[in-house]
């Protein structure tokens, strides 16, 4: 746990150094710093693969759609700097260790007059496989491996 514990902090620093998206494991660092909306976590963990296992995890903005890939990807902890109260249930539910800095009810749009598209489209999802494969599609993502 002590590791895990070190993990999450290298990977909230990370955050606020201008990262979008940390996950840290045994002491190594994977970050992004561009990207909007679940883009940048997909590609981390695409990159990670099978690492993401046991990983900590920090997001700038995690809602529920992030949530829907953490629980599935087998994060052991996660952080968000700003997090919905869908991506908590979410977290809540699949056993996920969580943080935040600051709980909101959804993630708004980038107008700000409404739920983040992203966000209303994971409402319709329970199973975090068939919302990765929504995801891919309707970002237009191939997956790696």
């Amino acid at each position: 746990m002590q590791k895990t514990t070190q993990d999450l902090e290298i990977a909230i620093h990370a955050v606020g150094e201008g990262a979008s998206v940390a996950i840290a494991k045994g002491g190594r660092l994977l970050t992004t710093r561009i990207g909007h909306t679940v883009r940048p976590l997909i590609e981390a963990l695409d990159e990670v693969g099978e690492e993401s296992r046991g990983s900590s995890v920090a997001d700038k903005v995690l809602g529920r759609a992030a949530a829907l890939l953490l629980s599935a990807s087998g994060a052991a902890v996660v952080h968000g700097i700003v997090m919905s109260a869908h991506g908590r249930e979410v977290l809540e539910a699949a056993g996920v260790r969580h943080t935040y800095n600051r709980l909101v009810e959804y993630i708004i749009n980038r107008t700000g007059d409404g739920m983040c598209p992203i966000e209303q489209i994971s409402l319709g999802f329970d199973d975090p496989g068939e919302f990765i494969v929504a995801m891919r599609e309707k970002l237009q993502m191939v997956p790696r491996g």
